[in-house]
């Protein structure tokens, strides 16, 4: 192996030299990675997608409320909540693997859980149960994938994991059809294969690497070293003094950095996007409905239906050629502007077929945003805060995401389409302003050169 030295990258953070994976090709092995954690995505989308399936036959079949469904779907919010936040905790505390395998297989046993549930209170819990395993998944692969990447095109690699994902919920799209009408507890089905997860989680043990960074800051050198030369097949040297204390994890530490002079704008430009530009995307779910609301029949809602998912899937294929372009900051900013001119247009349409050409071009761009302001939530704090912060600030904006769709009814009825839609263009506007005024060029960087 060729000897590479890398030196302290916070006093040498305009260094030619690569550090850990910047600067290199990406391998064979960090390939294999991609598609491993996209596979364990696939899985996760397509549950995160079953309720809205599954719903018309439970409430059928154990005779519930409307108001009984809308308290699973906030049991399924509040534990991505709890799983976002602990997820990314015990990533910092344990490692990116550890966790990472935990939550693929946390997961997988409640997502057979809500396949087995006998009732209302049961189901109930699994979603809850689920919900932490699915955010934990999100919010450690999200932290995995860029700290085994080179800075040059980690978005890119982040994106195609979730463009593989997502072709989860076209699968069971079709699945639906065979599956939910041949029975009142088909639905059962559909969770049973949430469980196939297992297989990405013993691929995992075989193929998955700890973090470097990771074991540099907790002062493991020598097994950072040893990692990054199975992966790259370079004899990489790494400095002791990169070594983080162990404070550095705990919760008080983590929100003093996060609102301290050092990180407030990055702060400040990360909550725009995730507690006020995120929430927004809770229009997708909606659309359908509010389609349907201006007299379209069942037939043209289904029609309308696949367009929407012909966006969503095409969205993260199209981040990831877009993710790292323009330093991430302004892919981030065009995206947002043209999700708020979008918006501001689709609530005047009437016409069904320019609505559904117009579908199709909302739905990617909204869902384009979510690939790439994963990375970039990622890849803007330092090593030892990263997983505790992205957990918080994730995990809060799902808890507005919550809270958003609970004014869009009221909103619609008091002001209709127009309104809705005009209420979402403000939300796209705020952080495309505030990420032009204080975003931070990311991509190409290393994270080490961003944490200095």
């Amino acid at each position: 192996m060729t000897a590479i030295s890398i030196d302290n990258p916070v006093k040498n953070a305009v260094s030619p030299e690569p550090k850990y994976f910047d600067g290199l090709p990406v391998t064979g092995k960090q390939r294999r990675i991609v598609f491993l954690l996209a596979f364990g995505f696939f899985f996760d989308f397509m549950d995160n997608s079953n309720f809205g399936v599954v719903a018309p036959a439970i409430l059928k079949l154990w005779h519930l409320s409307l108001q009984q469904i809308g308290w699973i779907n906030s049991a399924f919010f509040i534990g991505m909540f709890i799983g976002g936040i602990s997820g990314g905790h015990l990533s910092n505390v344990f490692g990116r693997k550890k966790v990472l395998l935990a939550s693929i297989a946390f997961f997988s046993v409640f997502s057979l859980f809500n396949g087995l549930a006998p009732g209302f209170i049961t189901f109930l819990l699994a979603r809850l149960l689920t919900g932490i395993g699915t955010a934990s998944l999100v919010v450690v692969t999200n932290l995995y994938l860029i700290e085994m990447l080179p800075g040059e095109s980690r978005g890119r690699w982040q994106a195609l994991v979730f463009a593989l994902g997502v072709l989860g919920i076209p699968i069971l799209g079709l699945l639906n059809k065979i599956i939910i009408p041949s029975g009142p507890e088909a639905w059962r089905v559909l969770y049973f294969l949430g469980g196939a997860g297992f297989l990405a989680f013993f691929a995992g043990l075989i193929w998955l690497r700890e973090s470097p960074r990771w074991l540099v800051s907790k002062g493991r050198i020598a097994e950072a070293e040893l990692i990054l030369g199975d992966i790259t097949g370079l004899d990489i040297r790494l400095n002791p003094s990169t070594s983080v204390p162990e404070k550095a994890f705990g919760l008080v530490y983590t929100i003093r950095s996060l609102t301290g002079q050092a990180n407030l704008r990055r702060t400040i430009v990360l909550t725009s996007i995730f507690w006020v530009g995120y929430p927004a995307y809770a229009i997708l779910g909606w659309l359908p409905t509010l389609f349907s609301k201006k007299g379209f029949s069942l037939d043209e809602t289904a029609s309308f239906s696949i367009c929407l998912a012909l966006g969503l899937t095409a969205a993260s294929f199209v981040a990831s050629l877009i993710s790292d372009l323009g330093g991430r900051k302004w892919s981030i900013i065009t995206l947002f502007l043209s999700a708020g001119i979008l918006s501001l247009l689709y609530g005047h349409l009437e016409s069904k077929y320019l609505i559904f050409g117009f579908v199709i071009l909302f739905s990617l761009v909204v869902q384009a945003l979510n690939p790439i302001t994963s990375t970039y939530l990622a890849e803007l704090y330092p090593t030892p805060i990263r997983g505790l912060a992205v957990g918080l600030i994730y995990s809060i904006g799902r808890i507005a995401i919550a809270f958003v769709q609970l004014l869009i009814a009221p909103i619609s009825e008091r002001f209709g389409d127009v309104g809705v839609f005009t209420f979402t263009a403000v939300l796209f506007a705020v952080p495309a302003a505030i990420t032009a005024l204080w975003g931070e060029r990311t991509s190409g960087r290393s994270l080490e050169n961003l944490a200095s």
